[in-house]
């Protein structure tokens, strides 16, 4: 049981999204993260000409800029955050 949700939450992380999902996600606005994104700060790339992320490579760099000041409770809010994602995917329905 759990290899089929560790497959569906892989899944989950290899999703691609657009800067607007990003921005949407992340309550960020999409030309920040176009410039982010031409600055190489962010783990994006271009599809033709729109720019692209993996869901997971996402949250790892959110996660590696908030490790150095993040609190130990902010961890486990973006724990959380990144698994309701992830059950979001699972269960698109719900």
């Amino acid at each position: 049981m759990s290899s089929l949700k560790d497959t569906r939450n892989n899944r989950s992380q290899d999703e691609i999204l657009t800067l607007r999902e990003v921005g949407t996600l992340l309550r960020i606005g999409e030309s920040t993260l176009y410039d982010l994104a031409l600055r190489g700060e962010l783990p994006a790339f271009k599809v033709g000409r729109e720019w692209r992320l993996m869901k997971g490579q996402l949250f790892q760099w959110l996660r590696n800029k908030a490790d150095s000041s993040m609190k130990p409770t902010e961890k486990i809010i973006l724990d959380s955050i990144e698994e309701g994602i992830a059950v979001q995917a699972e269960n698109p329905c719900s």
